[in-house]
């Protein structure tokens, strides 16, 4: 009977002593013993699991026998058995043959150290403590060969990025973004805090995949997924505030008299002695503050990834203000072994109040108002009327205050934005996708002028104004891909078709005439109204494919190719081609006794890409405008008449690109090298060419052009000191050079109006930039009379317009960013430094504020104006609308270096800490533009009246500066 017991005991000891758990703690770090946050651990055989925390730090309730497989991107994955410890610390040694990650491209995802093409990575642990509005803030100085500006600071004002250069005058010059698969233009509604990476396809080999929609570059937003083991709950919050970097003094209510009395003898009452601070009125403190609630986690046969976000910006000069509210949901199912379903869905909610900029202070910009108003004027009349006070020279010319504060308006945008995915593998080696994505957006904007307070208010009695849009775009997309090995042979093909359709709906309703008790604002109690609508609609048909082959990860060779059709075209149909080869040198024989190089790589790549973006729907068209007529006995319709000419052979840009390139890797990938060259030429450039003035209708748009861009791109990264405390650098710089190279049927074309002076300052010409400044060259004031002298570069002995000339160019000569990451035990430190040299500003606003032409006032410059003969001085005599003509006395240097973040950060609780419940809890503080070294005398360098514009670049007028601001936070993971 013992003998039989003792069998039982023996067999069935292993599973007692197995299913027996224990908790087991312990840290995972690199191979230089810097933790590693988000590696994944799972208990062998089962779904139960976890991952570390921010300090790599875990903890896991196991079998005593169990066996744990450690995994995380770009390092070898591990299997660990607990043998009854309650303590496991790991290294993770790097994947070298992955070269630590894996980067998404286009319609799939490769092997770092396999590209042959230029990709810049952004990943989540660039954005991680930034707090970021938008998603493009991300790639600022943070990708060579990506130049990112905020042309406005106002709350929700877009950013304008370019990838190697502005190719295009009148089309798009903005990056196609690819959101989890769905092409769009516009990522207002992606929170940066869902965001797991950002690829920036630069050159046409990496983006040629893309087609048609790609000659401005591709980057490609993968948001987060949930993993496989134990869920976790994240919060992160920060609260900020911000302020006017740098202010612009004008003239006291004495100094202002005495300026009108030589423009306007006797024009100001002497007794008007009162002062008010207009520019202290309008530029006040901005508040800033966001809260993310995110929950991840899942099995090994599903995962989910569920977000809520609200932010809210409230700019610096009210009432401009952003609010967004996101939810993201992202889920991922294994149906059956084969097959896979993924879904992800964006769903948005904004509001947003604007302020008007960028206008003269007698068209409503706010911030020149500020700046030009009469500092004798109240806010309101004293006769209790309710107005505001009007200005005596220009009753039109409203204060800033009434610009700010008059209208009650507000846009409301909502959209559902996402995609569903089947992906099956029939047969091993081979996958099917398909994709169905959708973007539903609608937009309604409201405004209310009340018929008492403002003087346009009253000459109208009231105004009311309602624009609402609904834009759908919908998207199938269907893939094979086959990836083989054969020995050392790696193949892998990909062919797909793609049909992308957008219709949009628009209606405006414009009213006048209100009630004067103002009871009711809505459109329906306008006296007068007007209305209009329209419907937009385009298509885009596509096939494409792509070919890679490498030998043993030595020599590669990767082609493209894909053809579009769009419906905006009357030549629908383009091909865009590529090629990319690649060659680890490192992997030579004649290179294993080099011991300080890991890694050398060079590649090379051509390619074209098409671009569709920016082109009107119906430019091929001939198009009709209709208008209302007095009906006719019997009725016979509206009158029209044609606006535009037709052009049957128009065809998109095209843009072709080289691209050659190394990858260096030495002293234990400790140092890492990337640089590139490129030439990129655009073709077939659509242009609205000129006809002859005496035809109704003066131009016809056309593909009438060539445009060059030549540059080069350097990044470094480096790791400086790996001990107790740990030093990491990144900097990257880029020279980019544009140029004009063709421009058929007209020789020059001019933009940027500019309104005091009714002159255009920007030209495009064949040899010259775009952004190119087009003026008068100043050349100092006469002593003896104060009139502004001009020099006579015609020799004709007049003063004419043969005596214009380049007088600037607002692209800079290199950007560069620069980042430093320091960490000291619960310590870490972050600072970014971003710049640009070599670029110059039109600081258009000083010829409102230096003109001394009408009534507006002055900044503090003018008070060293000629007033007698004798005076040298820079400024001329007041009362001359000789002063204000486009001239390099406006150009100014836009160099600037700036400190575009700091950060500091405690993590105050950590899994080590054992505190139940809470994995994380990290504290921070930021610094946001806190220093920016710069010689221009505006608000702010990155500026841009004319937003995206890439010909009316780098112009300063009245528009909203950025600021520079302090944020706290918080970053809690349970």
């Amino acid at each position: 009977m013992r003998k039989y017991l003792a069998f039982i005991y023996l067999f069935l000891l292993p599973l007692v002593t197995f299913s027996q758990e224990i908790t087991v703690r312990g840290i995972v770090s690199d191979a230089q013993g810097s933790p590693l946050p988000g590696v994944t651990i799972i208990i062998e055989g089962t779904a139960k699991g976890t991952i570390t925390a921010i300090d790599g730090q875990f903890e896991i309730s196991a079998p005593r026998n169990a066996s744990l497989r450690f995994s995380y991107i770009g390092y070898i994955e591990q299997v660990i058995s607990v043998g009854g410890r309650t303590r496991i610390d790991v290294t993770m040694q790097e994947d070298i043959a992955q070269l630590s990650e894996v980067v998404v491209i286009g319609y799939g995802t490769q092997k770092k150290k396999d590209l042959t093409t230029a990709v810049a990575v952004v990943d989540d642990k660039e954005m991680r403590n930034r707090p970021l509005i938008s998603a493009a803030e991300a790639l600022q100085g943070k990708a060579a060969g990506v130049q990112v500006y905020q042309p406005s600071g106002k709350p929700g004002a877009g950013l304008a990025v370019r990838v190697r250069g502005a190719t295009s005058v009148l089309a798009g010059n903005e990056p196609l973004y690819v959101v989890d698969g769905v092409p769009t233009t516009d990522i207002r509604s992606i929170n940066p805090g869902d965001i797991q990476s950002m690829s920036v396809l630069k050159d046409a080999s990496s983006a040629a995949i893309y087609g048609a929609r790609a000659a401005n570059g591709v980057v490609i937003i993968t948001t987060k997924r949930g993993q496989a083991g134990e869920s976790t709950i994240r919060y992160n919050t920060y609260l900020g505030w911000s302020q006017l970097r740098k202010g612009i003094d004008v003239l006291s209510t004495k100094s202002y008299r005495e300026l009108m009395n030589e423009i306007m003898p006797g024009s100001i009452d002497p007794t008007m002695t009162k002062y008010t601070d207009w520019p202290g009125l309008v530029f006040g403190t901005g508040t800033t503050q966001t809260h993310q609630l995110s929950y991840s986690g899942g099995t090994d046969k599903s995962s989910q990834f569920v977000s809520a976000t609200w932010l809210s910006d409230q700019g610096i000069v009210k009432p401009a203000r952003f609010d967004r509210y996101t939810v993201r949901m992202n889920l991922d199912n294994e149906l059956k072994p084969w097959l896979k379903v993924n879904t992800s869905i964006n769903v948005m909610h904004l509001n947003t109040k604007d302020t008007p900029d960028n206008l003269s202070s007698g068209r409503g910009g706010v911030i020149m108002s500020a700046l030009n108003t009469p500092p004798f004027l109240s806010i309101y009349k004293k006769d209790n009327s309710g107005w505001y006070d009007p200005n005596p020279f220009q009753p039109s010319w409203e204060h800033p205050i009434a610009y700010m504060e008059g209208p009650d308006q507000q846009s409301i945008d909502n959209q559902v934005f996402g995609n569903f995915s089947l992906t099956a593998k029939p047969v091993k080696d081979i996958t099917l996708t398909s994709k169905f994505g959708a973007d539903l957006l609608t937009h309604q904007w409201d405004y209310y002028l009340d018929p008492v307070r403002t003087n346009f208010g009253r000459q109208n009695n009231g105004i009311g104004q309602a624009d609402k849009t609904t834009h759908t775009t919908l998207l199938w997309e269907n893939t094979v891909g086959y990836a083989k090995s054969f020995g050392k042979h790696n193949i892998s093909a990909l062919a797909g078709n793609s049909i992308q359709k957008y219709k949009g709906n628009n209606s405006y309703i414009y009213g006048t005439d209100f009630p004067s008790d103002q009871s009711v604002r809505t459109l329906n109690a306008a006296n007068n109204i007007t209305a209009s609508t329209n419907i937009q609609e385009w298509a885009l048909a596509s096939f494409f494919g792509r070919a890679a082959y490498d030998w043993s990860g030595r020599y590669y060779l990767t082609m493209s190719l894909r053809r579009d059709g769009s419906s905006k075209l009357a030549h629908h149909w383009g091909t865009m081609p590529s090629f990319s080869a690649g060659w680890r040198v490192s992997s030579e024989k004649f290179m294993q006794g080099v011991t300080l190089i890991d890694d050398l790589k060079l590649r090379g790549g051509w390619g074209k890409n098409g671009n569709q973006e920016g082109i009107p729907n119906y430019a091929r068209y001939g198009l009709v405008n209709y208008y209302r007529r007095t009906p006719t006995t019997p009725l016979s319709g509206p009158s029209s008449v044609q606006v535009t000419y037709g052009n049957p052979d128009l065809r998109w840009e095209t843009t072709t690109q080289s691209n050659i390139g190394i990858d260096l890797s030495m002293f234990n990938y400790r140092m890492n090298f990337t640089a590139d060259a490129y030439i990129k030429r655009t073709d077939d450039v659509l242009l609205n060419v000129q006809l002859s003035s005496s035809l109704p209708i003066t131009t016809i748009q056309t593909n009438a052009g060539s445009i060059e861009n030549r540059g080069i791109e350097f990044n470094l990264n480096t790791v400086n000191i790996d001990k107790k405390i740990r030093w990491t650098s990144d900097f990257n710089i880029s020279f980019n050079r544009n140029e004009v190279k063709k421009l058929e049927y007209t020789d020059i074309y001019y933009f940027g109006r500019i309104y005091s002076n009714n002159q255009d300052v920007a030209i495009v010409k064949v040899g010259l930039p775009l952004g190119s400044f087009f003026g008068y060259v100043a050349d100092g004031v006469d002593p003896a009379t104060g009139k502004l002298n001009y020099k006579d570069l015609n020799n004709n002995k007049i003063f004419d317009t043969g005596d214009r000339t380049i007088i600037g160019d607002a692209n800079p000569d290199f950007i560069f960013g620069f980042t430093n990451n320091l960490s000291w035990k619960r310590f870490d430190l972050n600072m970014f430094i971003q710049g640009s040299y070599g670029n110059d500003i039109y600081n258009a606003t000083r010829i409102d504020l230096e003109g001394m032409f009408d009534s507006k006032n002055q900044s503090t410059a003018v008070l060293r104006r000629w007033k007698k003969p004798g005076d040298i001085t820079d400024i001329p005599k007041a009362g001359n609308i000789n002063n204000v003509r486009n001239s390099s006395r406006f150009v100014e240097d836009g160099s600037y270096v700036r400190l575009k973040s700091i950060t500091l950060s405690y993590n105050l609780l950590t899994a080590a800490d054992k505190f139940k419940g809470i994995r994380g809890l990290q504290l921070f503080v930021t610094g946001r533009n806190l220093i920016t070294l710069t010689n221009y005398s505006g608000f702010d360098p990155e500026v841009n009246a004319y937003g995206n514009s890439a010909v009316e670049l780098g112009i300063d007028y009245g528009t909203y500066p950025q600021s520079r601001s302090v944020v706290v936070g918080l970053n809690l993971e349970l």
